[in-house]
């Protein structure tokens, strides 16, 4: 079993990297959340419209794209 002896030194060190197109170099903190809904809404647009082999590819889905990708698939 490895002690702290033989275990390798770690060196943690901060490193800052400003945006090149935001004033002040700012950069958004928390955003990446955000980006699981489109994924899930897409996905639940798949599941209910499975019935009509209907995959969602583009976001938004408004109303009248959801009825073209239904009239696609069923040519109406």
């Amino acid at each position: 079993m490895p002690t702290a002896m033989e275990v390798p030194e770690l060196r943690i060190g901060h490193e800052e990297t400003p945006s090149p197109i935001t004033e002040y170099g700012i950069k958004g903190g928390g955003e990446a959340g955000r980006m699981m809904a489109p994924g899930a809404v897409s996905a639940a647009l798949d599941d209910a419209l499975r019935d009509y082999d209907v995959h969602v590819t583009d976001l938004p889905a408004t109303p009248e794209r959801i009825l073209d990708w239904v009239g696609e698939r069923t040519g109406s």
